[in-house]
This record gives C-alpha cells, sequence and structure tokens, in this order.
C-alpha cells in the first residue's frame, strides 16, 4: 500500500508592497522591541508616580525642594534669633563669631530641610522659616539647641591648636561662657548644658490667605509671610531665651500630645503674657508655652 505524500509545508508571508518579505526571526523582533519599550516606561512611570506622591507627602517637590506651606490652620512660623549676637560679634576673638556662625547657619537650614521647613527670609543673624505643621516645627525647635551643643564638643575634639574655635577649652567657648554669665545667673560647678550659641525659637500656628504673600517674576515665583501671624510670631520668640522655645496656644492646640511624651518632649505652660506687637502696634496678651 503506498504511502500519502508528505504534507505541504506552508507558504512564505507575501511581502509587503513596495519591499521585502519578512522572515519570523524578523518579525518577532519588530513586534518585541515596542513591548519591551513600552514595558520600560510603564515601569519609570510607576516610579515618578511613587516618587510624586511620597513628595507630596513630605511636601516637597518633584526635585526634592521644600514646598511652601499654604495658608491653613496648620501652617506654623518658625523665628529664631540668636542671644547676645551683637555683644559677641564686638567682644569674641577674631574668627571665633564667623565659625560658630558659619555652623549655626547649616545646622539651621539642615534641620529645617529634614522637616520640610521653607525658608523664606534672615533678619541678621535669625531666620524666618514656615512649617507645614506644628509638629515639624516642634521637631526643628526642639533639635537645634542640641545640634549646637554637640557640635561644639565635636569641633573642640578636632581642631587645631592655632585655629579659633567654639570648642571646650578654647579662648573663644570661654569667653563665649563668660559673656553669657553676665546676664545669667550660674551656680559655680553647676554642669554646663548648653555650649555654643545660644538660640531662642518662637512660633506661632495659623495662616489667613491674606497672610502668605506670592510674587511672580521672571517665570518664577517667591512666597513670604505677613500680617498679623507673622507678627505674633515675632512677639512670642522675643519671649525665650537663649535655648529655650515658646510656643503660642494656637501652637500647642495642634500638637498631638501623645506623639510629644513619646519624644521625650515636654511643654511647660508659662501663663499669660503681655507681647508687645511693635511700633504703633499695641500689644496683645497670649498664653504661651
Amino acid at each position: 500500500m503506498p504511502l500519502p505524500p508528505p504534507p505541504t509545508p506552508p507558504s512564505p508571508l507575501p511581502p509587503l508592497a513596495g519591499g521585502p518579505a519578512l522572515s519570523t526571526p524578523l518579525l518577532a523582533t519588530v513586534i518585541a522591541v515596542p513591548v519591551g519599550v513600552c514595558s520600560l516606561l510603564m515601569v519609570l512611570l510607576t516610579v515618578v508616580i511613587t516618587h510624586l506622591r511620597r513628595n507630596a507627602k513630605l511636601q516637597r517637590s518633584l526635585l526634592g525642594h521644600v514646598l511652601p506651606p499654604a495658608a491653613g490652620d496648620k501652617a506654623t512660623l518658625v523665628i529664631t534669633d540668636v542671644q547676645g549676637s551683637s555683644k559677641l560679634w564686638e567682644t569674641l576673638p577674631a574668627g571665633v563669631m564667623e565659625s560658630s556662625m558659619k555652623v549655626h547657619d547649616e545646622l539651621v537650614r539642615r534641620l529645617a530641610l529634614d522637616s520640610s521647613g521653607y525658608e523664606w527670609a534672615t533678619e541678621g543673624d535669625s531666620f524666618l522659616l514656615c512649617f507645614h505643621t506644628p509638629q515639624a516645627a516642634v521637631a526643628f525647635a526642639t533639635q537645634l539647641q542640641p545640634s549646637l551643643s554637640l557640635s561644639v564638643k565635636e569641633s573642640a575634639s578636632m581642631s587645631r591648636p592655632d585655629a579659633p574655635s567654639l570648642g571646650q577649652g578654647s579662648v573663644g567657648w570661654q569667653r563665649l561662657c563668660d559673656l553669657y554669665r553676665e546676664v545669667e545667673v550660674e551656680e559655680p560647678g553647676a554642669l554646663t548644658v548648653l555650649a555654643g550659641l545660644r538660640v531662642r525659637v518662637g512660633m506661632h500656628t495659623g495662616l489667613a490667605a491674606d497672610e502668605v504673600l506670592v510674587q511672580s517674576r521672571m517665570g518664577t515665583s517667591s512666597t513670604t509671610y505677613g500680617g498679623a501671624a507673622l507678627v505674633l510670631a515675632k512677639a512670642v520668640q522675643a519671649c525665650a531665651h537663649g535655648g529655650q522655645v515658646t510656643l503660642s496656644a494656637a501652637t500647642f492646640v495642634k500638637l498631638p500630645v501623645e506623639e510629644l511624651r513619646a519624644a521625650s518632649i515636654s511643654v511647660v505652660h508659662m501663663g499669660k503674657h503681655l507681647l508687645e506687637l511693635g511700633e504703633g502696634k499695641g500689644d496683645t496678651a497670649l498664653d504661651l508655652g
């Protein structure tokens, strides 16, 4: 019995009009490349969206820049000031104040960035900052003085004998302590709690829409703050001593007490204070902590 003829192989694909025929491997490559590119784009898009969501939560732009807080009941203005800075500039040895202020400025900016704080102005040695929440403002403020003291101790262990330093044992550090003792009573042999510059910090929470000032110029915009909120923040800061953080009742009522306790942060009620609001602005009574 004769065997059936073998099956006929499939005919090759007809050539495209005006072009040569595509082989099967080449056709698979042509299909795979766009699919791979699309998959890669989808992965990149997912990464970008995740990054944007994380930055939105941290109040950052896509490039990592801190976004200026908008008006609202959580936006918190923070004012810092170096105690007795004018006298320190006049009295300390050459180079000591320059080096200490450099450390101060770098620390303020780094700690503010860590808490997504927006630096919108400086006035002399004072920083004018705005935070998206009072929790972030308190986190910044409570880390500032300990970080300054720690930097002094570190500079003491690394400083050269011929270099001006704020390290303990140096002329600059001793003179700095002497200057502060002229205005503060310290018991002989008392434990040194603060070293280096002493910074007072004040804060107030709550910004109205007309207290957020946005200026646009040459395609860029900058945000500053003013009005009663700024006046109150400066007045609250003026009540503090070096190394102390003061806050208005408007800030305190927005703080989660349990989170403060967990972070070992204590808030002491300082009572009602009569705050001077500036020349021609009168005064007001506020509860401070």
